[in-house]
């Protein structure tokens, strides 16, 4: 499992054959862990409820979320949080519309 959730976020934008084969892997993880065929049809079920187990598309958003968040709480490495700047902190941006909207400059 931690092969999984090891640099996933690298993987937002990724072509869905690669997030297929990751939920193949996924799916067999949680058959394993709870003794079930591979065709059983409660599967997901079983990696919602019982496991609290995303999706393979949902982690990878989660994962990056979550860094997003932890460099603007000034919790990453510092190379990850001079990375993302809010843009109504630079001042040449102020006045723009994407201020108001708590995007991010990413540099």
């Amino acid at each position: 499992m931690s092969r999984v959730h090891y640099c996933n976020a690298m993987l937002t934008g990724a072509a869905q054959s690669i997030t297929d084969k990751l939920q193949r892997v996924l799916n067999a993880a949680a058959c394993i862990v709870t003794g079930t065929s591979k065709y059983n049809g409660s599967l997901s079920h079983l990696l919602y409820v019982k496991l609290h187990w995303f999706d393979v598309p949902q982690r990878v958003h989660y994962k990056l979320y979550t860094t997003i968040h932890r460099c603007l709480r000034n919790k990453a490495p510092q190379y990850l949080v001079d990375c993302c700047t809010p843009v109504s902190d630079i001042a040449s941006r102020q006045q723009l519309r994407s201020a108001s909207c708590h995007q991010l400059f990413m540099q």
